[in-house]
């Protein structure tokens, strides 16, 4: 007989491999990096490194390439975020800040980076307290 918990767990890291947003809202925020400043020449200056971010987007493409593949690589899901997401969400607003030190606004843009991580998140189930599932 399985554990109800671990089965659980199992079945909710395969469902999120399935369901992946993470990775789609990267490539939103990749595209908006690239065409806003296009469209709107303003925004030019909350522009981050194009040649960052595609490295953060290859190296994010590979993160969810492997772990729709790989059960061992699916349980770590998760860590990702602090091991790839978090250092380029600082690489590419330093970039920004860096270019422009003078503009205060310019620190306010890494919502638009810090935004797809939480995505990825899956929802707390209700019915786990401290002591666990009921």
């Amino acid at each position: 007989m399985t554990d109800p918990g671990a089965e659980a767990s199992r079945e909710a890291i395969a469902a999120e491999r399935l369901r992946s947003i993470r990775f789609v809202g990267i490539s939103i925020a990749g595209a908006l990096n690239l065409l806003l400043p296009l469209v709107v020449p303003a925004m030019q200056a909350y522009q981050s490194d194009l040649r960052r971010y595609a490295a953060y987007w290859l190296i994010a493409t590979a993160v969810f390439w492997a772990t729709r593949r790989s059960s061992r690589l699916a349980a770590l899901v998760g860590v990702d975020v602090c091991l790839v997401d978090m250092p380029f969400v600082y690489l590419l607003q330093a970039s920004v800040i860096a270019r422009n030190p003078g503009l205060p606004a310019a620190a306010l843009t890494t919502t638009m980076f810090h935004g797809p991580a939480p995505l990825d998140s899956p929802p707390p189930d209700r019915r786990d307290g401290p002591g666990g599932p009921r």
